[in-house]
């Protein structure tokens, strides 16, 4: 085997820690293996948040910008995709500001009574009728601390103390703000309002759902 291949094989095989340890001293080879190791699990989780494939390739290569500059921030204390969280929900937050703005413009000019109307967008084939889709659709216009709550605990799975890590704040504060998420969600499907649910026919009261999944299913983790 040469050099450079071995040298490829140590790096794929090489620890987090190993990787960030090197790329911290300048090692681009280390800095590509992390990238590539942990690129579709960034791309996942923008997409979780994003639920567009161009939104969450954007957000991707933004946060593959910003972690060379931040590899220095990591002391190597839990995981490093714990860590990386918080570097991907920082990039959703921006990339969600960016896009209001630029709603706010296209709805200006959408009022302009002398621009055409543009047709309503294709929705065919986007799963309005799954309950589950549209739970998360509905948790994704939470409140953002709320929305990131619930995304970190119930969609990626980490406990209350990681998520209080990424977000940094207390765990009270992550049991508070999925609390008051819960409460709006139960609002939302009582009134209908705000999330695209509607409120199960009197004739048919064991209906499922989008709360129901979200009590039954999705949120059965003990907090």
């Amino acid at each position: 085997m040469s050099l450079q291949a071995n040298s490829v094989v140590q790096t794929v095989a090489d620890s987090d820690f190993d990787l960030v340890d090197r790329a911290k001293r300048g090692n681009r080879a280390a800095f590509a293996a992390l990238v590539v190791r942990h690129y579709d699990f960034i791309f996942a989780t923008a997409w979780k948040w994003a639920r567009s494939r161009e939104d969450a390739e954007d957000i991707a290569q933004d946060v593959c910008a910003r972690l060379a500059k931040a590899l220095n921030q990591w002391r190597g204390e839990g995981a490093l995709r714990t860590w990386l969280y918080r570097i991907i929900v920082n990039a959703v937050r921006d990339q969600m500001r960016s896009k209001a703005r630029h709603q706010s413009k296209l709805d200006a000019a959408a009022a302009d009574p002398t621009l055409p109307r543009s047709q309503p967008p294709d929705v065919e084939g986007y799963g309005v009728n799954d309950d589950t889709l549209r739970l998360w659709d509905a948790v994704r216009e939470l409140p953002a601390k709320q929305r990131d709550a619930v995304m970190l605990v119930y969609g990626e799975g980490l406990s209350q103390s990681d998520a209080a890590s990424v977000l940094e704040c207390s765990v009270g504060t992550i049991g508070s703000n999925i609390h008051d998420a819960k409460r709006r969600l139960k609002l939302a499907l009582v009134t209908g309002e705000g999330s695209g649910f509607t409120r199960p026919s009197p004739d048919d009261p064991d209906r499922a759902t989008p709360h129901r999944t979200l009590e039954n299913k999705t949120m059965e983790r003990s907090e």
